[in-house]
């Protein structure tokens, strides 16, 4: 038995389902593509707005991309990036008021190095504040006054708002954007997490709201989702999307060796501070790429794997060899089902039948053969045959018809 060197530190890839913040946790390569957006950001045609989308299924990287390609503006002078958060509202009328305030509160506070876009910026988040206050929904409620007398004394943004009417304020805003010497990118992420009526609300927002000039919206969403919360009767979701978004990028799916790379390096990370017997060492490669890889598509999947593969190793690490441990507990988080039918069926996977055993009761192995068919065919099938032939090898009578004789090493 070896002690492998204690690392003073975990990688990214423990930090849960947390998303990357800067390029230097990004294992799988997007920094290109975070830049290829940013710049596309900027180089639309803003006059009358613009919407972006980055879409993927859940745990393909999204807010990670959004994350890259934030840090890049950031860095441009002629950019000034807001950041909403729709999970922070309540029903429409909140969202609007919500969505307004913290545009004018993010532009207020701006760090712009370029001290004319901070300047043009204030006017524009005051022109905001004013327009939020006008949408108030106390403006439109019968007794309201006193409430709007009160504020009016003590804000003079709201009093000038009730002064001029929506329409006109909306004039003033896109007259300020249209000086403005560059662009407002809004990020706004997580959008299909949130019910179906809140997605509905959100683009209606933004199809309302996006064609303020210079400001570029960039959306992060599962297509489907989004589709289907906003298709209705008369109504297809797909085509309302399509007349909001007119550019958008799918998240590209892992690239194999990069998913191998990281999958590889957590596990060497998740182990290296453990004593753990060599026992099955030679077996290691063939079960990582036969039985641990394929179970895999995105770094997600690799994470929530990673965060409990270090205390079920440390449980029972001197009991089960190490290539059979880290395959059963990647089925286990990857394929419950599977490994319910594994404990279940346990018998069938590991007796070794002799050839006389075999000959006197038929009924018995057709049983066994049915229960491994069962645990096969709840595994991908290059992950069902690999599993049989690496880590249960005895069960290899009832798929291959290779029999073992009773003295042989399991």
């Amino acid at each position: 038995m070896t002690e492998p060197n204690a690392t003073p530190g975990r990688s990214e890839l423990f930090a849960g389902d947390d998303p990357i913040l800067t390029a230097e946790d990004d294992l799988l390569n997007r920094s290109r593509l975070a830049t290829a957006i940013a710049d596309e950001a900027q180089a639309l045609n803003a006059k009358r707005g613009a919407v972006v989308a980055i879409t993927g299924k859940w745990g393909t990287g999204k807010t990670s991309l959004l994350n890259l390609t934030a840090n890049i503006l950031r860095e441009q002078d002629s950019v000034e990036v807001v950041e909403f958060n729709p999970w922070y509202f309540s029903g429409t009328d909140h969202l609007i008021r919500f969505f307004f305030d913290e545009m004018a509160m993010q532009l207020s506070g701006s760090r712009n190095r370029k001290e004319r876009l901070k300047t043009a910026t204030a006017i524009i988040a005051d022109k905001f504040n004013r327009y939020s206050a006008s949408l108030s929904p106390l403006k439109f409620m019968p007794g309201a006054a006193t409430l709007l007398d009160a504020a009016q004394k003590t804000s003079e943004g709201i009093s000038q708002a009730l002064s001029t009417s929506i329409h006109e304020q909306r004039i003033e805003i896109s007259e300020a954007l249209n000086r403005l010497d560059g662009r407002i990118i809004l990020l706004i992420d997580d959008i299909d997490r949130l019910n179906r009526q809140e997605i509905r609300d959100l683009f209606r927002l933004v199809r309302l709201n996006g064609s303020f000039p210079n400001v570029v919206y960039l959306l992060c969403f599962d297509r489907k989702m989004v589709e289907s919360a906003l298709s209705e009767e008369g109504l297809n979701g797909a085509a309302y999307l399509e007349k909001i978004v007119k550019t958008s990028v799918e998240v590209p799916p892992a690239a194999d060796e990069a998913l191998a790379s990281a999958l590889r390096t957590g596990i060497q990370e998740a182990l290296a501070n453990m004593i753990i017997p060599d026992v099955g060492e030679e077996r290691f490669p063939d079960v990582f790429w036969q039985v641990v890889r394929p179970l895999f598509s995105t770094v997600r999947d690799v994470k929530r794997f990673l965060s409990s593969l270090s205390l079920t190793v440390r449980s029972a690490g001197e009991e089960v060899a190490l290539p059979d441990l880290v395959a059963l507990e990647a089925i286990r988080v990857m394929r419950p089902s599977a490994h319910d039918l594994i404990a279940e069926h346990v018998g069938a996977l590991t007796t070794v039948h002799s050839w006389q055993t075999g000959t006197r009761n038929q009924a018995m192995l057709a049983s066994d053969a049915e229960k491994v068919a069962a645990v096969q065919g709840a595994l991908p099938s290059e992950v069902g045959n690999s599993l049989i032939r690496y880590i249960f090898p005895a069960a290899q009578l009832h798929t291959e018809n290779l029999w073992h004789g009773a003295e042989s090493s399991q």
